[in-house]
């Protein structure tokens, strides 16, 4: 089962789609890998896993980030991929993250992990990203939706790119998506789900605290 968790940030509304994300990246002789922009962002992740009610041993979790003048991601990141039962890519810049983490190399293997069913975690650049390393491949997606007043955005975007769907996440509101086609929203606030009919009509559903959906079960139009 390919599991999808996609977050505008991670807070006391999202926290529990943070925690499941833990539960299923932390079994066995996990190897849990973070993806950050930059190395002081590990302090709050780190925070955030001692709050949660999981035993998870922070020898275990491994954090990569590139040094200031670095171009491309840190040599080791191919070696952790192989070995990790988890990836968490956090926020930022969205283009440093593009540049550093969808390398075609890097893409292939994340993306081969995610079909390996090995659970990804993306926080706002790092939900973005999930469509340059391939693992969603019919959407848009903008992160601080509402906060930052992007229907606009979302819609040009989703006509530049010619998907589906468009994905408009508020900060307070987090989904998990299930072999790209189950959705489930838990937090506050709202996610909004955006589906293109033609170039010049959409339809969308807005979906709250513990609301579901499936896509199409014509596989062309899932994620």
């Amino acid at each position: 089962m390919k599991l999808l968790y996609l977050f505008s940030l991670i807070n006391k509304y999202t926290f529990p789609s943070f925690e499941d994300f833990l539960a299923n990246a932390c079994k066995g002789d996990y190897q849990l890998l973070v993806l950050m922009q930059i190395m002081e962002q590990q302090r709050t992740i780190i925070e955030l896993i001692m709050k949660s009610k999981l035993e998870v041993d922070i020898t275990r979790i491994h954090f990569i980030a590139p040094d200031i003048n670095d171009r491309q991601a840190p040599k080791q990141l191919a070696g952790m991929l192989k070995d990790a039962t988890g990836i968490l890519v956090l926020g930022g810049n969205a283009h440093f993250y593009q540049k550093m983490y969808a390398t075609p190399e890097i893409s292939t293997l994340i993306l081969e992990k995610y079909n390996s069913n090995i659970p990804y975690a993306g926080v706002s650049a790092g939900a973005i990203l999930t469509i340059k390393l391939g693992l969603v491949k019919n959407i848009a997606i903008k992160p601080h939706f509402s906060e930052k007043k992007r229907f606009n955005e979302l819609i040009r975007k989703m006509k530049k790119n010619k998907v589906t769907y468009g994905f408009g996440l508020d900060n307070n509101i987090s989904l998990k998506i299930i072999d790209n086609n189950e959705i489930k929203a838990l937090g506050k606030d709202s996610f909004y789900l955006f589906s293109r009919e033609n170039n010049n009509e959409y339809q969308f559903k807005i979906l709250k605290n513990l609301d579901g959906l499936e896509l199409l079960a014509d596989s062309s139009n899932q994620l």
